[in-house]
């Protein structure tokens, strides 16, 4: 896996279609391949998820777009850190 920028991006290649940084609350946007690059899963494992109510659902950007905001896949992350973890049930044992 190629290395991630705090963005979200490949840092050897930053790439502006996967990043869309929305003027009106500075909240950064995530388009599909960072997204993926940041959870290490597959297309059509984010949208079964999503179906499933397992992932944070798309922001429409367009006819044909769709993008993640940024904090809600973040906050996805930690959360599967922590139930990986064992937090969710009150610590560690």
């Amino acid at each position: 896996m190629k290395p991630i920028d705090e963005m979200g991006t490949c840092a050897d290649r930053p790439d502006r279609d996967q990043i869309f940084e929305a003027s009106t609350s500075h909240q950064a946007i995530l388009r599909l391949p960072a997204v993926i690059n940041l959870t290490g899963l597959s297309r059509s494992s984010l949208y079964a998820m999503t179906n499933r109510g397992d992932f944070p659902h798309s922001v429409k950007l367009g006819i044909r777009s769709v993008g993640w905001l940024r904090t809600d896949i973040e906050k996805w992350i930690e959360g599967r850190i922590r139930l990986s973890h064992g937090y969710s049930q009150g610590g560690r044992s």
